[in-house]
């Protein structure tokens, strides 16, 4: 099959027209950066240039758009190396997604070397651009994937909850919260908005979390600055859980510590 695919190609490139010389070049490079295809298939600008434009309207090759601040040059891609892309993420994340279905999707990185093609990222964004790949964050989904808990998942989840919402402010931890439902099934109720985890121990009801966050907000904008004591006592809940928040929020730069002090950071 080998030698049948190269004597097509040496057939193009004698006897072919020049939409055939062009594409067998592609076929042969791959993936190219338009300006190099035209530059580098042997035949004349002006006849490479109309020969690309026929192969585009015939569908026997794809561009993908220049990154934004990147190369000034289209990609083009031969339609069989873009099919088996396409085949190849589909049935990839397809797998995924049944192997994992609380998962949101599979890291990006992970589907890239999946793919083990040249240029991978840029196929990925134009598999985005499509529509039917989908990025949630670092992860890539399917567009018809969604993570749904079945009537014993519910249950589940609920049960835990009900743990969170009888001690809102010194919630479960995450290692009980991995004993009672599962990497998995805790996982899923991040992912769903159930609960915000804040650091590798810590972990609220979402909803408790929002209202500890307004509630800083408010006692910092009348007060000027929360302690660590402060926040305790007005929480009535230990220490450990007032460190993994307030560090929390300075992390994600809703405060600033200024030594025992914690201030709005904007």
């Amino acid at each position: 099959r080998f030698a049948e695919t190269v004597l097509a190609r040496l057939r193009a490139l004698t006897a072919g027209s020049p939409q055939d010389v062009l594409e067998q070049h592609l076929l042969t490079r791959g993936m190219t950066p338009r300006e190099a295809l035209l530059r580098e298939c042997g035949l004349d600008e002006r006849t490479a240039h109309r020969a690309l434009d026929d192969l585009l309207a015939e569908g026997r090759i794809r561009l993908l758009p220049e990154r934004a601040g990147g190369d000034a040059s289209p990609w083009v891609v031969p339609v069989t190396l873009w099919a088996d892309a396409v085949r190849k993420v589909r049935t990839t994340l397809e797998a995924y997604h049944r192997r994992y279905p609380l998962r949101v999707g599979m890291p990006a990185e992970e589907l890239r070397s999946k793919l083990r093609m040249p240029q991978a990222q840029r196929l990925v964004n134009a598999f985005l651009n499509e529509g039917w790949l989908v990025a949630d964050g670092p992860l890539l989904h399917l567009r018809e994937h969604a993570v749904r808990l079945n009537a014993e998942q519910q249950a589940q989840a609920d049960a835990l909850l009900k743990r969170f919402a009888a001690t809102p402010f010194a919630p479960p931890s995450v290692k009980e919260c991995l004993q009672v439902v599962g990497a998995e099934l805790f996982g899923a109720l991040l992912a769903l908005g159930y609960l915000t985890q804040v650091s590798p121990e810590i972990v609220f009801r979402t909803e408790d979390y929002r209202y500890l966050r307004q509630d800083l907000l408010e006692y910092v904008h009348q007060h000027g600055a929360i302690t660590v004591a402060q926040a305790r006592d007005r929480w009535q809940t230990s220490r450990r859980y007032v460190l993994a928040l307030l560090e929390h929020f300075d992390a994600i730069g809703l405060t600033r510590r200024d030594g025992n002090l914690r201030t709005l950071a904007s």
